[in-house]
This record gives structure tokens, sequence and C-alpha cells, in this order.
């Protein structure tokens, strides 16, 4: 059975799923965030990202990883959240490949490319994706379902 780690950052903690079966009949395995360690400088923070993430290759074996970028956008890339957000996205690619995982990375328009779908923001507004009720997730948490889902294998 395929196994999808799905990952949506934010400057100072991210979120992650781990999902199997297939596109129509996912399955959420696990999930939680990982928050930076209180008073940690943002290097240690990055390496804490870097061992957990880590924890959950060894814990849960995904066979790929998926991480949910932002759409592209010259003001929401320019204030100190964003550029943060981006490192720990940086540091989540780079432990991804260096782990021998198969990891992609896209925003919406790509997920719902690979979803098969003109939009996978209408499941985030719905609060359902695929028979997964996602309505009581944080919207980070609803991303990272569904750019795991987006991985898992269409049969």
């Amino acid at each position: 059975m395929a196994r999808v780690l799905g990952l949506r950052a934010e400057a100072r903690q991210f979120f992650w799923a781990v999902l199997e079966g297939t596109q129509d009949a996912p399955l959420v395995a696990a999930q939680d965030k990982a928050i930076a360690p209180a008073g940690a400088d943002e290097a240690s923070a990055l390496a804490w990202f870097r061992g957990r993430a880590r924890h959950l290759f060894e814990a849960y074996k995904p066979d790929a990883v998926m991480l949910r970028t932002p759409e592209f956008s010259a003001r929401a890339g320019n204030t100190d959240g964003a550029r943060r957000r981006l490192r720990v996205e940086g540091v989540l690619l780079e432990v991804s490949h260096a782990a021998g995982l198969k990891v992609s990375a896209g925003a919406l328009v790509t997920i719902s490319s690979n979803l098969g779908t003109r939009s996978a923001k209408k499941y985030l507004e719905a609060g359902e994706v695929r028979g997964l009720d996602i309505s009581k997730q944080a919207t980070p948490a609803k991303e990272a379902i569904l750019v795991a889902i987006s991985g898992l294998p269409k049969a």
C-alpha cells in the first residue's frame, strides 16, 4: 500500500500528515504538527525541524514526500515570516532527498493538477476531500492532508 507524507511549513512549525491508499480512497494513518522549541534561534530551529522530519521518516516509512508550497506573489514573499517559511521548506526538501525519498513540492495549482481537478482549493473550503472530513482541521493541516493525497497513486 502506498504511503505518502504531506508537509505544510510555517515560520516556526510544520504540519504533517501520513496518508495511505489511493487518491480515490485515502486513509489518514497519522497527523500532527511539529513546533520549534521555545526560545530556539532560527538555526537551532531548522536543525530541530530536520531531526523531526527524519524521525517521521523512520516512524512512518513513507514512499514519498509531498510539500505544499505557497502561491507565487511578490508581496507575500517580502516579509520576514515568509522568508522563514521558505527556509523551513528548504530544510524539509533537503532532508527528504537526503533520506532517499521521492520528493515533490508544489502550490495549489500543482496539487490541483495531481488530483485531476481544476481547483484543489474547493476541497479546503468544503471541508471534505474524497471521503475524508477535514472540516475541523486548521487550514495548514488541511493542506498537509491534501498535498499527501495528491501524491498517492490514482488507483
